[in-house]
């Protein structure tokens, strides 16, 4: 599928803010996402901007990107879109995932984005058309691939579990009654019968 795009100002395509101060000792246990450079890093009671939002650090941390549906309460080390300026929230995000944010921080110390320094940029987006087409396409990706890290973190829990089944308490699901014999070492008192220690404590069964 072929796509159109448009040249355009930066700053006609979004309009970003600076974030707003909440000190630790101001904020009330809530549901409203606190957004830092770094992401979502607490809860308040108060909405400071309606969602869906888009969300890149402003000092510390630059190069993030977050897309949040819901209301939320973005901090002053960020900046968020204000005006999309009829762009699509989700195009948005993607489309500042795209670009290297820390190529335009500035200060020497602790590095800032000054929107100020994006205004001007040329970008090419697409239409609005365009932009629901592919956020189907990505969002189906981003779900697929939230899917395969729950799966591969579900994998590696069952992996440690098991590990310490087998190989530390040596609870074996085809061995009910298991002999044991010295485990000749200081790292181990006794090993299954048919269990030799190579090396440190590594361990391996030898087949009957």
């Amino acid at each position: 599928m072929a796509y159109k795009m448009r040249d355009i100002l930066f700053k006609d395509f979004i309009t970003l803010k600076r974030g707003y101060d909440l000190p630790t000792n101001k904020r009330t246990p809530g549901v409203i996402p606190i957004v830092s450079s770094s992401g979502i890093t607490g809860n308040h009671n108060d909405v400071k901007v309606q969602g869906p939002g888009v969300i890149t650090g402003r000092s510390g941390l630059i190069g993030e990107v977050f897309y949040i549906k819901q209301d939320f309460w973005p901090l002053n080390t960020t900046l968020y879109v204000k005006d999309f300026n009829n762009n699509k929230p989700e195009y948005v995000y993607y489309f500042l995932k795209t670009l290297d944010l820390n190529n335009y921080q500035s200060g020497s110390s602790v590095p800032t984005l000054n929107r100020n320094h994006l205004d001007n940029i040329k970008i090419k987006i697409h239409d609005s058309n365009d932009q629901v087409n592919i956020i189907s396409i990505l969002s189906r990706i981003d779900i697929k691939i939230e899917l395969n890290k729950k799966i591969i973190a579900n994998l590696e829990e069952l992996s440690q579990t098991l590990f310490k089944r087998w190989f530390v308490d040596f609870e074996f699901p085809s061995d009910k009654d298991i002999s044991y014999k010295s485990g000749e070492g200081q790292f181990i008192d006794s090993l299954p019968i048919g269990w030799i220690k190579q090396e440190r404590i590594a361990f391996f069964y030898q087949h009957r």
